[in-house]
Formats: structure tokens, C-alpha cells, sequence
């Protein structure tokens, strides 16, 4: 009888330590459901705060890509402008050396004649 009660009491025992094993566990499962949450929570945050940024560094790609077109077209025509203006000088050179040829050469008509 004794054993029997004793055995009953360890059993009473053994089954209040699981329920309170138990009871731990839930609450852990409960408070590690409540951190996964939490986490997807920031990692959706995360990807939002990561596509903003990545549409930003595309734009911002964009706009360079424009800036650095249009300085490429500026500086050709600057220097089609410049190519024109040389051609112009050179063109204004050459007809002051044939005026001058031309001028030299009635000058020396003129002193052989005279």
C-alpha cells in the first residue's frame, strides 16, 4: 500500500512538472511566434526601404545618363562651331596673301614700267 502511494504521489509529481514543462513551452513557442513576426515584420520594411532605394539609384542613373548626353552634345557642337570658325579664319588668311600677291604684283608691274 505504501508503494502504491508512494508511486500515485511520483506520479502526481511527474505529471505537475510536465503540465508546468508544458506551460513553459507554450509560452516560449508563443513569445518566439511573437519575435517571427516581429522580424518578418522588419524584413518587409527592409525590402520596401531596398526597392525605394534601388528606383532612386535608377533614376539617379537616368538623370546622369541625360546630364552626361547633353554635355556630350554640347561639346560637339562647340566644336563644330570652333571647326567653322577656323575654316572662316582660314578661308580669310588665304584671300588676304592673294590680295597681298596680287597687290605685290601690279607693284612690281607698275616699278618695271616705270
Amino acid at each position: 500500500l505504501q508503494d502504491l502511494n508512494s508511486q500515485e504521489s511520483k506520479d502526481e509529481a511527474s505529471l505537475a512538472k510536465m503540465k508546468k514543462q508544458l506551460r513553459d513551452m507554450e509560452a516560449k513557442i508563443k513569445d518566439q511566434e511573437e519575435e517571427l513576426d516581429e522580424q518578418a515584420g522588419t524584413i518587409q520594411i527592409l525590402e520596401q526601404a531596398k526597392l525605394r532605394l534601388e528606383m532612386e539609384m535608377e533614376r539617379l542613373r537616368q538623370t546622369h545618363f541625360k546630364e552626361v548626353e547633353s554635355k556630350d552634345d554640347e561639346v560637339e557642337e562647340i566644336r563644330q562651331s570652333c571647326s567653322k570658325k577656323v575654316r572662316e579664319i582660314i578661308v580669310f588668311i588665304f584671300n588676304n596673301i592673294i590680295s597681298c600677291l596680287r597687290v605685290g604684283g601690279n607693284l612690281l608691274l607698275v616699278a618695271r614700267e616705270g
